[in-house]
């Protein structure tokens, strides 16, 4: 999780996120997750697309129909959802709060 926060999705690290055919996937599959986390995150920030991606983002294609934006977002999505778990759990651990259901 350390490594996925330093290096991101861009690093290769996540095998099933490396290929355009499979991020856009994701992408198409998890779109209205992906779009509340960002909504999300700029309501919160109230950065712009530019300014939270700059120049990776295409403001061509302000509709994320393309490969590129598809991609972008697909890896943003996994990253913030990943770094949001990984809060949780290191919370958890720095609290000693285990609660285990089985």
């Amino acid at each position: 999780m350390e490594n996925l926060q330093r290096y991101g999705c861009v690093s290769g690290m996540i095998g099933s996120l490396i290929y355009y055919d499979d991020t856009n996937k994701f992408y198409d599959d998890y779109k209205e997750e992906i779009n509340d986390l960002l909504s999300e995150l700029i309501d919160g920030t109230g950065l712009s697309m530019n300014e939270l991606f700059g120049d990776k983002f295409d403001n061509e294609d302000p509709l994320v129909l393309d490969c590129s934006n598809k991609n972008l977002l697909a890896w943003f999505g996994f990253e913030e959802t990943a770094n949001r778990l990984y809060e949780k759990v290191y919370e958890a651990f720095k609290n000693q709060d285990f609660e285990f259901s089985y």
